[in-house]
């Protein structure tokens, strides 16, 4: 009898935190309303769940394709690469690529995750999936 009693609030609470809040861009200290608190922190966690490992694949090709274009340029002395210098500068741009796309993508699917997913439950850009993910001050 207890756990359909605790069933059945668990699964209103969750009914109702699933229910999108008027404002959603208000202060912490304005929310005085624990079911918008909660469907913020919801979305808060989910971002960072969902967030983090999204932005981490995102980020890592465009690391990895700066670095490659870095290490050519450098072979190069500065003038214009070539297709042979492209090809040595792969190995060690893939390396350095893979390495700080790993943690930058980490750090913003962290922030982005966390303060959008807070801001913004539930969206696009709290998924690490906007357009806009570049902005996310990394």
């Amino acid at each position: 009898m207890n756990k359909k009693i605790t069933h059945a609030v668990l699964t209103a609470l969750f009914l109702a935190a699933c229910i999108p809040a008027p404002g959603q861009a208000r202060e912490l200290s304005e929310i005085d309303n624990p079911i918008e608190l909660t469907y913020r922190t919801l979305g808060a966690a989910s971002g960072v769940t969902f967030g983090l490992p999204i932005a981490t694949v995102r980020t890592i090709p465009t690391e990895t394709g700066q670095y490659i274009e870095s290490c050519a340029r450098e072979f190069a002395s500065g003038n214009d690469p070539d297709p042979m210098q492209y090809t040595v500068a792969t190995v060690p741009g893939i390396a350095m690529g893979l390495t700080t796309g790993l943690f930058r993508g980490m750090a913003r699917g962290l922030m982005t995750g966390a303060h959008r997913g807070f801001n913004n439950p539930f969206s696009l850009d709290s998924f690490s999936l906007g357009e806009d993910m570049e902005d996310a001050g990394f």
